[in-house]
């Protein structure tokens, strides 16, 4: 991931995320389909990783949530900080391991939206298993939206339609590829390229 692109794409981006097609089809309604069935109040405390310009994060915080987050552009969290001004905001690169700043934190929800594609399988799976340590045990769930297929088939059919559009530096979701390499991990479809996995 190259920061300089994404402080460039920072005033562009909320536009981008509601626009239909790839990458983002279904993405804002499957959002607000997610919140609608969470009960958010003042004390759901909520991290999320690469925050970018607060689009998914500040949906939660509208709702009265103690909101965290941290991204590597700074363009980008000038923009969540407009939208989030009582949010605990901070620069950080996902590649670099947990924050300190919230290494002793747990939280209700960690969310991830359309981050981790920037990463090979392992380093998906090992990214999510060092966060999942920071979720309230009793019932603490971290929700996962990403350019997603079920199957290695359904990966390589959209692709081979959608050439143009594909960025093969880019590592996408394959839900029978990641399902089983944890205890609770549900996955929904929400467009032809778009997945939500819960896991707890």
């Amino acid at each position: 991931m190259k920061k300089e692109l994404f402080d460039q794409w920072s005033n562009q981006y909320d536009q981008s995320v509601i626009e239909e097609g790839f990458p983002f089809s279904g993405y804002n309604k499957a959002l607000d389909n997610l919140i609608r069935n969470l009960r958010i109040t003042h004390s759901t405390q909520i991290l999320e990783m690469g925050v970018g310009t607060g689009f998914l994060l500040s949906k939660f915080y509208q709702n009265g949530a103690q909101c965290y987050g941290f991204d590597f552009s700074e363009k980008m969290l000038e923009i969540a900080e407009k939208k989030m001004p009582s949010a605990f905001l901070f620069q950080h690169d996902l590649k670099a391991g947990i924050p300190e700043k919230i290494k002793r934190a747990k939280f209700s929800i960690i969310l991830a939206g359309y981050i981790l594609h920037h990463f090979n399988l392992q380093e998906k799976i090992e990214i999510i298993k060092q966060y999942l340590t920071l979720l309230k045990k009793e019932d603490g769930k971290m929700y996962i939206f990403d350019v997603s297929f079920k199957t290695k088939e359904d990966h390589d059919q959209y692709r081979a339609q959608h050439l143009s559009l594909w960025d093969e530096e880019e590592s996408y979701f394959i839900a029978e590829e990641i399902k089983d390499r944890f205890d609770n991990c549900e996955y929904k479809q929400f467009s032809p390229c778009g997945g939500l996995y819960t896991i707890s």
